[in-house]
C-alpha cells in the first residue's frame, strides 16, 4: 500500500506499508513485542520485505548515480529494551534483506511520554527534538541515503521525527517502509493513501495507537 505523510509544514514522506493493521497482525505483533514470542519474527518479516521492496523499487532508481540506500529503524527506548531484551523493529529489519545491512542511526535523546492515548497534535509534541543521531555517527552521515523502517505507521509522527534527527547530520531520507498501516486514523492523521507516493527526500510520521504501536 503506498502511503504519504503530509503535515502542512514538511516536505512529504513517502511510506509504503505491506498490509492494513487488523486483528491477525495485532496478535501477531502484540506476541512478539510484549510476551516475548521472536519466534513469528521470521513470518513478519516476510510481510514487512513486501513492504521493502515496493519502496526499493520507486525510490533506487530515482538514487544519484552510484548511491546506495541503506536501512535504519525507528529506535525502541532504553527501557523498552531492558524490559523485551531486544530491539523488534531492528530484529525484523535484520530479518528483511539479506544483502541490506541496517544502520542503528538513532536513539533517544530525551525520554518521551508512552504515546498510547495521545492523538495527532500531542504525539507530534510528544516526539518532538526526542531522536538524535548516536554520536559517532553525527560526522559520518551526510551524503549517505536511507530508507526507514517502522512496524506500523498510524499518524506519522515517529517516522516525521526519524526524518528530522537523521536530516539534521546531513543525510537524506527517501522514504518509509512499514510492516502495517492504521487504516482507522485516516482522516485524523497527517497520512493518507496515494497512488503515486512522491519519490522525493524527506520522511513520514506517525501517531496513536494502532493498538499504541508504532508511532
Amino acid at each position: 500500500m503506498a502511503l504519504v505523510i503530509e503535515t502542512g509544514r514538511d516536505p512529504p514522506l513517502p511510506v509504503w506499508a505491506a498490509a492494513v493493521y487488523g486483528p491477525v497482525l495485532t496478535s501477531a505483533l502484540s506476541a512478539f513485542k510484549e510476551a516475548g514470542r521472536t519466534d513469528v519474527a521470521g513470518a513478519l518479516a516476510s510481510v514487512l520485505g513486501i513492504a521493502v521492496q515496493d519502496a526499493h523499487d520507486a525510490i533506487v532508481p530515482a538514487l544519484p548515480a552510484g548511491a546506495v540506500l541503506e536501512h535504519t529503524v525507528a529506535p525502541s527506548s532504553a527501557r523498552a529494551f531492558r524490559t523485551r531484551g531486544y530491539d523488534p523493529v531492528a530484529l525484523l529489519a535484520r530479518r528483511v534483506r539479506a544483502r541490506n545491512t541496517v544502520v542503528p542511526t538513532l536513539r533517544f535523546a530525551r525520554r518521551a511520554k508512552d504515546q498510547a492515548g495521545l492523538g495527532v497534535v500531542e504525539r507530534r509534541a510528544n516526539l518532538s527534538g526526542s531522536l538524535a543521531v548516536h554520536p559517532h555517527l553525527r560526522s559520518r552521515l551526510s551524503g549517505r541515503h536511507f530508507l526507514l523502517i517502522d512496524d506500523v505507521v498510524t499518524t506519522g509522527s515517529t517516522l516525521i521525527e526519524c526524518r528530522r534527527a537523521l536530516e539534521s547530520a546531513g543525510a537524506t531520507v527517501w522514504g518509509a517502509a512499514t510492516l502495517s498501516f492504521a487504516m482507522k486514523h485516516i482522516g485524523t492523521s497527517s497520512v493518507h493513501p496515494s497512488s503515486e507516493p512522491p519519490v522525493h527526500i524527506r520522511a513520514t510520521d506517525d501517531t496513536t495507537a494502532a493498538a499504541d504501536y508504532g508511532g
